[in-house]
């Protein structure tokens, strides 16, 4: 269990770098023009790079991430789900732990849990939709706090 604790830490970190950027001395890489933090050109693809990276580590059926995808899809509103930007299909699935679901809909702890994220139009404001599957069973475990 603490491996995957590690693990899903790890792996927040480095997307987190990844879309951000990163200076040498561990700072935000920050715009010449702004002197503000910016998403750096090459992040989403990092990003996408990393998550499947990090699946492979977990998973390596395809077909299994697409059903954790279309288990959390199915169970969006259909208000959350005309919020999500993009393609449903292609939304992040990375490995995660028991502890890390913040709304949990059990009190049953699980060993193996997936993070699915949809990217929506609310990001900015409450965040992303963040939910939580038991990969053995597909239930749904929890979702995260949209604030």
């Amino acid at each position: 269990m603490k491996t995957r604790r590690v693990l899903a830490g790890c792996c927040s970190a480095l997307l987190a770098a990844a879309v951000m950027g990163c200076s040498g001395s561990g700072e935000p890489a920050v715009s010449s023009e702004h002197k503000e933090p910016y998403v750096s050109s090459n992040g989403w693809n990092s990003l996408m790079r990393l998550q499947n990276e990090s699946i492979a580590h977990v998973w390596t059926d395809p077909e299994t991430i697409q059903t954790l995808r279309a288990v959390a899809w199915n169970s969006l509103s259909t208000r959350q789900k005309s919020s999500v930007i993009g393609d449903w299909k292609q939304a992040a699935v990375t490995p995660s732990d028991w502890d890390l679901v913040q709304l949990k809909r059990t009190k049953t702890e699980r060993e193996d849990v997936a993070k699915v994220t949809f990217v929506t139009k609310m990001d900015v404001t409450i965040g992303p939709i963040g939910l939580y599957i038991d990969t053995a069973t597909h239930e749904i475990l929890g979702q995260d706090v949209r604030e």
